[in-house]
């Protein structure tokens, strides 16, 4: 292996980090004075990998609203980075957590950077909709999961969205690509620049998608539900350029950044 592989092993290979089931908290949760129950289910990915995820809902059904919020996670992340949202969306709304293949405590051992991860998502979705008879579906996704959720919103156009929520998401596979080189290893960027062709087909190789062919900013342009784009203060000046590119792409009737 030389050191080419090095890199774009370094990309797509996950950096798993498994945690115990109990840092996502009690099953049974007092929030607003109201019971919120913790669900745990499995899923089989389309590509055989099971994908372990999480439903809070309210204890009582018949009252308030069956709107559900999905958090999709970064690429080394996992569903405990979106539990900040069962405090603040329960028992108001649902709440849908889960680990993208090859990443938290789900099986598999490579990412897609947002392709593969929107298959992940539709069919965690899927699958809740046979226990949980959800109306709409509002999508909080974060750097990768944001890319997913953008891939997800265009490629499901008439699913019942309610609204995205995109955090620091990338506006193209190839600068992301740059940036995540240039964070891991001390190499000069032409050299990434010099090797972009071989590390996009080696990619496209092993996870069977062409990432410079997906083109996100025409996929976000295509989804017509309110969008909100965010990025934190302390981010990279890329990441701040990105989101200011996508929010120009956007058509959208209500979108904020």
């Amino acid at each position: 292996m030389d050191f080419y592989d090095d890199l774009w092993r370094s990309v797509i290979f996950a950096k798993r980090t498994p945690y115990p089931i109990s840092l996502l908290g009690n099953e049974r949760l007092l929030i607003q004075n109201q019971w919120v129950l913790r669900h745990d289910f499995n899923v089989v990915s389309r590509r055989g990998f099971v994908l372990h995820a999480s439903l809070f809902r309210r204890e009582n059904l018949s009252a308030g609203s069956k709107n559900l919020v999905m958090y999709l996670h970064s690429r080394t992340g996992s569903r405990l980075e979106g539990r900040f949202l069962v405090e603040n969306m329960c028992p108001k709304y649902s709440v849908l957590l889960f680990d993208f293949s090859g990443l938290g405590n789900s099986e598999g051992g490579i990412i897609t950077l947002g392709p593969q991860e929107s298959f992940d998502a539709f069919k965690v979705l899927n699958e809740v909709k046979t226990f949980f008879d959800f109306e709409k579906v509002f999508v909080w996704g974060m750097e990768m999961g944001a890319v997913a959720g953008i891939l997800l919103g265009e490629g499901q156009p008439e699913y019942p969205w309610a609204g995205f929520v995109f955090d620091s998401p990338y506006d193209n596979f190839e600068s992301f690509l740059t940036q995540v080189l240039l964070d891991t290893y001390d190499i000069p960027e032409t050299f990434v620049a010099l090797s972009k062709r071989r590390i996009f087909s080696a990619i496209g190789e092993t996870t069977g998608f062409g990432l410079e062919s997906i083109d996100i900013k025409l996929a976000a342009s295509r989804i017509k539900v309110p969008v909100f784009l965010m990025v934190g203060k302390s981010s990279a000046p890329e990441a701040f350029e990105s989101v200011k590119i996508l929010f120009s792409e956007i058509t959208s009737e209500t979108k904020e950044l």
